[in-house]
């Protein structure tokens, strides 16, 4: 099955994003709110689309130097099929050397499930963020995906040994 993913939600995603919050999540986001979210200047929707169903998105805000992720969550009719995979690799792939060269997401730290999937995809625990949701006592991890900082060196001592 192939994931095909695009980069921009577009208003008629909303609902089938919605859904898929409201599958998610213990405490989802209004449609409202992922509307209003998705209305932000520097922030982002992206979908994965399974053929012709929205099976995922992910939100994530652009900053100068990183992107850092709001929500990703996968239908559960498609979870376990490479959905958030596909979307954190679309994602990862936008870095670059001396532009965006991080990607961030805080996960609560009982969401063992989250935090395993964001390790297997190469990010890192750097730093515990202390009770950063309102209403919850629950602390978070941050954690990051780094752009390779050899990535040049790396490259061209793979083109020498090419020859």
């Amino acid at each position: 099955m192939t994931v095909y993913t695009r980069w921009v939600a577009l208003k008629d995603d909303l609902t089938a994003i919605h859904e898929i919050e409201q599958q998610s999540f213990d405490d989802p986001w209004s449609k409202e709110e992922i509307e209003s979210c998705l209305r932000q200047r520097f922030m982002v929707g992206m979908v994965a689309i399974i053929e012709g169903q929205i099976a995922g998105f992910m939100i994530y805000e652009f900053g100068k130097h990183h992107l850092r992720v709001i929500s990703l969550a996968t239908a559960t009719a498609f979870r376990r099929q490479g959905v958030a995979t596909a979307l954190i690799a679309r994602l990862t792939g936008k870095l670059s050397p001396g532009l965006r060269e991080r990607v961030s997401v805080e996960i609560r730290e009982a969401n063992l499930d989250a935090q395993l999937f964001f390790k297997s995809q190469g990010f890192s625990a750097v730093h515990i963020v202390r009770k950063p949701y309102e209403g919850c006592d629950e602390d978070a991890y941050r954690m990051e995906y780094p752009l390779i900082r050899n990535f040049v060196s790396v490259n061209r001592i793979s083109h020498l040994t090419e020859r």
